[in-house]
């Protein structure tokens, strides 16, 4: 957890400053496979 204190961590995060934040550190990889996985149980929910 950390405040936002600089405009530019603010707009890379899009947060705006005085932010409290709750951030995970997932690499851009893993932060995709989660994404999908999401979807794909979304979409097995759906069919039912």
């Amino acid at each position: 957890m950390f405040k936002v204190k600089c405009a530019v961590v603010g707009q890379y995060i899009g947060q705006a400053v005085g932010t409290l934040v709750l951030h995970r550190n997932v690499s851009e990889a893993a932060e995709r496979a989660i994404t999908r996985a999401a979807a794909k149980k979304d979409l097995n929910n759906d069919e039912r």
